[in-house]
């Protein structure tokens, strides 16, 4: 059986259907959402900075870079980064 996973994008409410190891880049993608990143997804200019407030991804090291150990705290990703 094919896990997948629903994300729901706020404030619009859009949602899309994903596998396990997508990127919310491709998931924002993928339903409309359009996220800013001027890096290319390369995880260093912090601009494609969501908020994860149901289920959760873990983090990696730009993360910590970009956003620092407080913004993390708070649910905050890089979309380019973070995978279900």
């Amino acid at each position: 059986m094919r896990r997948e996973y629903k994300v729901t994008f706020e404030p619009s409410g859009r949602s899309v259907f994903v596998l396990p190891g997508t990127i919310l880049l491709e998931a924002a993608a993928r339903c409309g959402e359009i996220i800013e990143t001027p890096c290319g997804g390369a995880g260093k200019c912090g601009k494609c900075v969501v908020r994860v407030t149901t289920g959760g991804c873990k983090t990696c090291e730009e993360e910590h870079k970009a956003l620092g150990p407080a913004r993390i705290k708070q649910g905050y990703r890089l979309a380019c980064r973070c995978r279900e």
